[in-house]
């Protein structure tokens, strides 16, 4: 409860306004409040003057009326109500109040101008948060990281990947909005989260709805076919998680054949001439080398494979080479034409029943 009082300006008649809070609501967040507004004097009465006016505001709503008449030495109840006053979205609630008398009269025995204003509490009503809205800020193969908002101040935030049956505190973001990371995690996983955020005024807390979110997969080397040098060497390359960036190399004997940068999506990657030139040297006698294969991701993480084979290259003669024998031994050489004093590589033809054909 509280009561302010003002004086008339002319013979001192004491106006109170008093204010109730009779109950709270705490589903609706309101509280019901009434208000008396009196009159009192010892002496001074008067009867018949519509001229003489009040206005009572309480939380901004206005009470209007005359007072006509007054008999002195009794306290009269010039007027009365009740109103619903809502809450602030916390709960809480400061409630402004106010009166004023304008005497226009003109005789010298009323009451004269009167004002008074005052304020107050009422009861804070908890507040449960909204359940947190969440959507997906960002995701990889190995992460994401989820935004999240509600109503309030929130100074506790849970995750639950169990549909709520456990809950793990994750922290106090003392804000009504964060973001939380969730990781490492492995590519191509899938997560069912709930969050629940505590209301730091009111400590009561809300759950929110399931939200689901899945790494993304790794990326892979397609499809490898058999490894055959004097044939296309075209490599299939899908990179879904853009785990920027991507290389793609191969490797033979410790010496890095070649390395390709590999965007988002579908990559087709060939061997250049030089290339082809870099792998055939490894060879040497033999007709296979094994050649590594590794797919790598360079992150903020650090470098870390994402795929990795290890292949069988066969050698089917490209160079265009054949066999000279030297000391004795046979050795796989390479076919050469001197054209206008540079010396090219060649290639060797063979007459096959009449018709010319180009030879290995």
């Amino acid at each position: 409860m509280a009561s302010i009082v003002g004086y008339g300006s002319k013979h001192s008649h004491e106006f109170t306004l008093t204010v109730n809070e009779d109950s709270i609501s705490q589903s609706g967040n309101y509280s019901t409040v009434s208000f008396t507004f009196t009159i009192y004097k010892s002496s001074y009465s008067w009867s018949g003057w519509n001229s003489i006016s009040y206005i009572v505001t309480i939380n901004g709503l206005q009470y209007t009326g005359t007072i006509p008449q007054y008999t002195a030495g009794s306290t009269m109840t010039i007027t009365s109500g009740t109103l619903t006053v809502p809450h602030d979205n916390n709960g809480g609630k400061l409630m402004y109040f106010s009166f004023s008398v304008a005497d226009n009269s003109g005789q010298s025995y009323t009451c004269g101008n009167a004002y008074a204003s005052g304020n107050m509490y009422l009861t804070n009503i908890p507040r449960q948060p909204n359940a947190p809205a969440i959507s997906l800020y960002e995701v990889t193969d190995s992460y994401f990281i989820i935004n999240w908002s509600t109503n309030m101040v929130i100074d506790g935030v849970w995750v639950s990947y169990d549909y709520g049956t456990t809950w793990k505190y994750s922290h106090n973001p003392n804000n009504s909005y964060g973001r939380i990371w969730f990781g490492p995690a492995a590519p191509n996983r899938t997560f069912n989260i709930m969050l629940r955020v505590r209301g730091k005024e009111s400590q009561l807390t809300a759950d929110s709805a399931v939200f689901t979110a899945t790494t993304l997969d790794i990326s892979r080397m397609n499809n490898i076919q058999p490894l055959v040098h004097g044939e296309p060497i075209v490599f299939d390359v899908t990179s879904p998680a853009n785990n920027s960036p991507i290389t793609l190399e191969m490797i033979v004997d410790d010496t890095e054949i070649f390395s390709r940068n590999i965007i988002k999506g579908n990559n087709s990657v060939a061997l250049t001439d030089s290339e082809l030139d870099l792998l055939y040297s490894k060879y040497g006698n033999n007709s296979t080398v094994s050649a590594v294969l590794n797919l790598y991701s360079t992150n903020y993480y650090g470098e870390r494979n994402v795929d990795s084979h290890i292949e069988t290259v066969t050698l089917k003669g490209n160079q265009k080479t054949g066999d000279v024998k030297v000391g004795n031994n046979w050795k796989r050489g390479k076919a050469w034409t001197n054209v206008n004093g540079t010396w090219k590589r060649g290639v060797i033809w063979t007459k096959v029943s009449g018709s010319w054909k180009r030879g290995m």
